[in-house]
């Protein structure tokens, strides 16, 4: 299996930071199960997971200010189109998922 390069990566990190940022929230919301965040960055993706950055705008000593969080994807990705793939499912996984507990 190829490997994402690293200019692979910097577009996606860019591309989801600039242009989803909605859909980086979700997954926190929904793959990491923490909903009291309320931003979120991509800060790193590799063929199996991605790392998001997630800040807590509340000063509840309860949780931390920013906390970093790895989400599986649910199969290895090995290019920018399996990326988007991946990515795209997620997030209307996460969305659906999210929309049916409110």
């Amino acid at each position: 299996m190829a490997n994402l390069s690293p200019e692979d990566k910097a577009e996606i990190i860019s591309h989801m930071n600039a242009d989803h940022p909605d859909a980086v929230l979700a997954y926190v919301h929904y793959f990491a199960g923490q909903r009291e965040f309320s931003e979120a960055t991509l800060v790193g993706i590799d063929e199996e997971y991605m790392t998001i950055e997630s800040h807590y705008n509340d000063s509840s000593p309860v949780l931390p200010h920013v906390t970093h969080f790895d989400v599986a994807f649910s199969k290895p990705i090995s290019n920018l189109k399996e990326a988007e793939k991946m990515m795209v499912t997620m997030f209307f996984e996460a969305k659906n998922a999210l929309a049916s507990q409110d």
